[in-house]
């Protein structure tokens, strides 16, 4: 009878197999982190475009308009009551906007003047 020495065991294959799922297990939630922050840096950078935007134009000596701030602003922009909204990946979010300078009172139409800008929440 013959013995045959090359090749891989049943056992040493499923070490094997196990060895690989637990890298992989592993290797996902860096994956799903790190698209978690893609989207939250990019809502930040929205955000701040719309705060510089309106600091902006207040240095202008004008006291803007959530229309004025989307129009102020490159790219799909719309101004919406209570905010301007800004697209990322297919989805619509809204930069909320607040009547007061204490960010309490949200915009109601497109008109209202804007006296404090907030942050997108993801």
């Amino acid at each position: 009878m013959k013995k045959y020495t090359r090749g891989f065991t049943f056992i040493e294959m499923m070490i094997g197999m196990v060895v690989i799922g637990v890298v992989g297990a592993m290797s996902i939630p860096t994956y799903v982190d790190a698209s978690q922050q893609k989207k939250d840096d990019s809502l930040w950078q929205h955000s701040v475009a719309v705060k510089d935007a309106h600091d902006t134009l207040l240095e202008r000596g004008s006291v803007p308009s959530v229309a004025d701030l989307a129009a102020h602003l490159p790219g799909r922009i719309a101004a919406v009551a209570g905010g301007v909204k800004v697209e990322f990946s297919g989805v619509s979010y809204v930069v909320p906007t607040y009547t007061n300078g204490m960010c309490t009172i949200p915009t109601k139409s497109v008109d209202e003047a804007v006296g404090c800008v907030g942050a997108i929440a993801s």
